[in-house]
């Protein structure tokens, strides 16, 4: 998942970005303390958030990187909610591992 990132700039901040209102607000308050943040996001397979956190990147005008997580999250992470049957009131655990994969 991790893949070497070619280095063409210096940031002095990053933030985990996933194009929702939270994590689009955070970058712009960050902004009051530099100027170079770069933005992080973890492809895990969502089209709609992946298009989305790239037009708020844009306008926002920060650098977005994106990394493939789809393969790690499906094989280490998903697999194992399903093999467990893992439900919250009648709907399958999809964030708690998403998170434990991001962090």
């Amino acid at each position: 998942m991790w893949q070497k990132m070619h280095r063409t700039k210096k940031y002095e901040a990053i933030a985990l970005y996933s194009g929702g209102p939270d994590s689009t607000v955070a970058p712009i308050l960050a902004r009051q303390q530099t100027r170079d943040i770069l933005l992080l996001m973890i492809d895990l397979g969502e089209l709609d958030n992946l298009q989305r956190a790239k037009e708020r990147a844009e306008t926002l005008g920060m650098d977005l990187r994106v990394i493939d997580g789809k393969r790690d999250f499906a094989t280490k992470y998903l697999s194992r909610c399903i093999q467990a049957n893992g439900s919250y009131w009648g709907y399958p655990l999809i964030t708690p591992p998403y998170q434990e994969l991001i962090w």
